[in-house]
């Protein structure tokens, strides 16, 4: 199993892994319903929904070398990206999630460039592409991933709702697995 570096600098930002500490950040940031909004249900998630991901969050690093990490601006919180492995889906997840003050910024191109070239660097025997997966009320989020050379690669159900599902090779291994696959006989 290949991982990346916990914690690394882009600019004036600092990226680090995840800790219990940053929960009451978390808890401020997906409780908001402007994040919300970009949901299958737009409804805010509860504390106890929150506090059980960011666990997860947390454990997911031990298990894959990777996971999401807080984004910090002069030591202030401004967000969460990360790499996460999903059950029986090659490749990488690609996610950002920043405060909506800081949305149209600039800092969520910055951190998914950041995230490929990490990547591209440090796994190279990495399964897949990395995806991102996308809402269709979330317009500017697809423009990110395009910016990053990350190609529109259909349609996916995710938590119960149609998603685009946005995929950047990585090592020229082109393609997308799950769009490459032989039907089920």
């Amino acid at each position: 199993m290949s991982g990346l570096p916990g914690d690394w600098v882009i600019g004036p930002l600092r990226i680090r892994p995840v800790c219990a500490g940053d929960l009451p950040f978390r808890q401020e940031l997906f409780a908001d319903p402007a994040l919300a909004a970009h949901k299958p249900d737009p409804t805010p998630d509860s504390a106890g929904d929150i506090a059980r991901q960011h666990a997860k969050d947390i454990a997911h690093w031990g298990r894959h070398g990777t996971g999401r990490w807080i984004v910090l601006d002069d030591g202030a919180p401004v967000g969460f990206c990360g790499l996460t492995r999903r059950d029986r889906v090659p490749g990488l997840n690609i996610s950002y999630h920043l405060t909506p003050d800081r949305w149209g910024s600039g800092i969520a191109s910055r951190l998914v460039r950041g995230m490929v070239d990490l990547v591209s660097c440090t796994w190279p025997d990495l399964d897949g592409p990395i995806y991102g997966l996308v809402r269709a009320s979330n317009p500017a989020s697809g423009r990110v991933l395009e910016k990053a050379e990350f190609q529109r690669s259909g349609e996916v159900i995710h938590a119960g709702a149609p998603t685009i599902r946005w995929v950047r090779p990585i090592h020229e291994k082109g393609g997308d697995p799950l769009q490459d696959r032989p039907p089920n006989p």
